[in-house]
């Protein structure tokens, strides 16, 4: 569950978008497939696209020409 944090409380949302969802769903993939092994600045790795069109499936935008595809770090956030 997602969790929004308000001075000391932690308040979790009554509804979730589905953006929220689907960055939740991306970021549960990849903290199973890595087994915990963190990711950070200038270490990123590419969905399969076989789980972002199921995601995106499941969790659709209205605007379709919102989606984002991956990018690469840049050599700035490298250093």
């Amino acid at each position: 569950m997602m969790l929004a944090c308000k001075g000391n409380q932690t308040v979790a949302p009554l509804t979730l978008t589905n953006r929220q969802y689907r960055l939740a769903a991306y970021r549960q993939f990849v903290c199973w497939m890595l087994k915990g092994e963190r990711l950070g600045k200038g270490k990123r790795i590419p969905i399969p696209s076989c789980v972002i069109e199921r995601v995106r499936l499941e969790f659709p935008e209205s605007d379709r020409s919102k989606y984002t595809g991956f990018k690469y770090a840049s050599l700035e956030e490298l250093f």
